[in-house]
């Protein structure tokens, strides 16, 4: 009695697949959450985590040992894999949704501020020569000077 609940190394390997999938679950669904707030994904500190249980998953589920303890599996155990690996595979999707639209959020705010600081570059500094090779009209604080003559 006391044999059949201890766990072989296949089902401890396989209960650490299955608890590699929750938390990259719950990382990524955490993460999904900041960015619905706009939060910006420069932000986000899950990245190494994500990465670091994916490869876990990967080198978990790489071997024959994990595919023959995967086939092994009762229906129901197989049918609760095969449930949490959907919905990681649904909150990674979301996930990638929601990056590519906080990384596109902060390309059009970088874009703003960029196009303020030249428009207001633009304002401060007096224009150059001109195409005829002249000087331009320049701005003063007294207003447009043209050719040393206040407009």
């Amino acid at each position: 009695m006391i044999q059949s609940a201890r766990q072989t190394p296949s089902n401890d390997g396989l209960t650490g697949v299955i608890g590699a999938v929750e938390e990259l679950i719950a990382v990524i669904e955490a993460e999904n959450q900041l960015l619905a707030r706009g939060m910006p994904a420069s932000l986000s500190r899950s990245t190494e985590r994500k990465s670091s249980l994916a490869a876990i998953l990967a080198a978990a589920l790489a071997g024959a040992e994990a595919r023959s303890a995967v086939l092994s599996l009762s229906a129901d155990a197989k049918a609760r894999l095969a449930e949490r690996i959907a919905v990681a595979q649904r909150a990674t999707t979301e996930n990638e949704t929601r990056l590519k639209a906080a990384m596109l959020a902060s390309r059009r705010r970088i874009a703003a501020v960029m196009a303020a600081v030249r428009d207001q570059a633009r304002r401060a500094d007096p224009p150059g020569y001109g195409a005829n090779g002249r000087r331009a009209a320049a701005y003063t604080a007294a207003g447009l000077v043209s050719r040393g003559r206040v407009v």
